[in-house]
């Protein structure tokens, strides 16, 4: 799961998808018979689901449908598909896939570390606009909506 994870969030953060819409993208990626638990954390970052919910599933594997025979014998690892025997990548590559400078912080930005190891201060992030430097009461994309919707009538116009 923690391929997957960082998989999804290095898409997710070349897509500028960030916190619950990023949660979203990742949740809607997980075997159908996780995506209910995973939706009950009701995580609003990607960090917290990963801390709430896909670092206990590390070992999770699901069988898939016996019968088909076009994929042979193949398990899911939670990360995708793979032939069951000695078909799988090689250490090597996994090796290289999981070191710390293929990493991408979703704090800073920065290679190299997770968030949880960020030496740069919390980046606070806006839930209306997601950008970082201001919170929603501070959102100036807000406010113009809100006055917006106060001048015409109740409707909401968009900007």
């Amino acid at each position: 799961m923690t391929t997957y994870y960082h998989a999804k969030l290095a898409l997710c953060g070349q897509c500028g998808v960030v916190g619950e819409k990023a949660v979203s993208c990742i949740i809607r990626g997980l075997p159908e018979e996780l995506r209910a638990n995973a939706y009950a954390c009701r995580c609003a970052t990607p960090e917290a689901l990963y801390s709430e919910f896909l670092a206990g599933l590390e070992g999770y594997q699901t069988p898939v449908a016996a019968g088909n025979s076009r994929r042979g014998d193949q398990v899911s690892t939670g990360s995708g598909f793979r032939r069951a025997g000695n078909t799988s990548p090689s250490s090597e590559k996994r090796t290289a896939a999981l070191r710390k400078e293929n990493l991408r912080c979703y704090n800073c930005q920065k290679l190299g570390h997770f968030s949880g190891e960020c030496p740069e201060p919390r980046m606070e992030r806006c839930r209306s606009c997601q950008q970082v430097g201001h919170k929603q009461a501070d959102c100036s994309k807000q406010r113009r909506m809100d006055s917006r919707s106060d001048s015409s009538g109740g409707r909401n116009v968009k900007v």
